[in-house]
């Protein structure tokens, strides 16, 4: 995609487009492979996209720690500033995306609807073996939601976002190249970059 360069963060909506970010801009791409609208976004680093059941695009940037909030059309709703330490990753849990902040173990429940921001309770000081600092998150098998703890070297495993319910081996990273979580039906996706 020359108008678009390496892609960065790649998400799939419910009609099946395929979301593609690089730098500020996000494109749209339809499932035989058009580029349907490019959209400018972010302020230069978008580190992830994700969609909500409302059809409500996420768009994470990681250096301004800000989250872009659309219409599935690619027209801004809002945006979420100064709110989260660090930005690595985003995902959906629920009706809520799920903002994952590696400074402090920091996972932070965001509703597309109105931008309000809560701390996900199993990012708590007080939860014994919470993420210590997670890279990325994902919804996966079960409805669950998956925690990747580059620190730990786990992933977490919780059912209602308060509590741990299971843990096991998971990615390390380094720097800037975090380990990504991605489900898939019932398949539970980790990669990390060579």
């Amino acid at each position: 995609f020359p108008d678009l360069g390496k892609a960065r963060a790649v998400a799939v909506a419910a009609d099946g487009t395929l979301l593609a970010a690089s730098a500020g801009r996000l494109a749209f791409i339809t499932p035989d492979g058009t580029v349907e609208r490019i959209v400018d976004v972010g302020n230069g680093d978008i580190v992830d996209i994700a969609v909500a059941r409302s059809g409500h695009i996420g768009v994470l940037d990681g250096r301004s720690r800000a989250l872009f909030i659309l219409k599935a059309d690619g027209s801004m709703v809002r945006t979420v500033e100064n709110a989260f330490p660090s930005a690595s990753g985003i995902g959906v849990f629920g009706s809520r995306f799920i903002v994952v902040s590696p400074s402090g173990g920091g996972l932070y429940a965001v509703a597309p609807e109105t931008g309000k921001i809560e701390p996900l309770g199993v990012s708590a000081p007080e939860v014994e073996g919470r993420a210590i600092q997670p890279s990325d998150v994902t919804q996966g098998p079960g409805g669950a939601l998956y925690i990747n703890d580059f620190e730990r070297k786990s992933i977490i495993v919780t059912r209602d976002g308060t509590a741990i319910d299971d843990r096991f081996a998971g990615l390390t990273g380094g720097g800037i190249a975090v380990p990504r979580l991605a489900a898939w039906g019932p398949l539970l996706f980790a990669t990390e970059l060579l």
